[in-house]
């Protein structure tokens, strides 16, 4: 005995609605995760920027700059003032949409910043934000 046109249709229908169910939610989990990793990478590559000034490699003040499609760890007192052949670059795609503060330098030996700042950015209608505060702790906030 084989299978009917009705079975086959029911099939492909089950199908399609497993399908419709699944996929939304995988992209959803996907852009979570990809959004996650963002966050550790700045947050990492601030940590380590501050572990850099505090070990006072290069007798400068260390610093990470957010641009839309990638972000500098550099050495010196601002991103304008930096040595560029010292910059370690890291890129995202796709790009960060960027709001409020871009830059944070940690001054050498203390590694506290220069500045209490919060960067944040979004990416995939996605928003997070990365705080040093005053005393230089990292965190995530929201």
């Amino acid at each position: 005995r084989g299978t009917t046109l009705l079975e086959l249709m029911l099939v492909v229908l089950l199908l399609g609605v497993l399908l419709s169910v699944t996929v939304p939610i995988s992209f959803r989990f996907y852009n979570t995760q990809r959004q996650t990793e963002v966050v550790h990478t700045v947050q990492n590559t601030v940590r380590m920027a501050q572990l850099k000034a505090q070990y006072d490699i290069h007798d400068s003040a260390v610093g990470v700059k957010l641009l839309p499609s990638q972000i500098v760890l550099f050495q010196g007192n601002s991103y304008a003032l930096r040595t560029a052949s010292l910059d370690e670059v890291i890129q995202f795609d796709p790009p960060l949409s960027l709001s409020g503060d871009d830059e944070v330098v940690f001054a050498r030996i203390s590694g506290i910043p220069i500045a209490a700042v919060a960067l944040s950015f979004a990416q995939q209608s996605s928003t997070s934000t990365v705080v040093v505060s005053a005393l230089g702790l990292v965190d995530k906030q929201n």
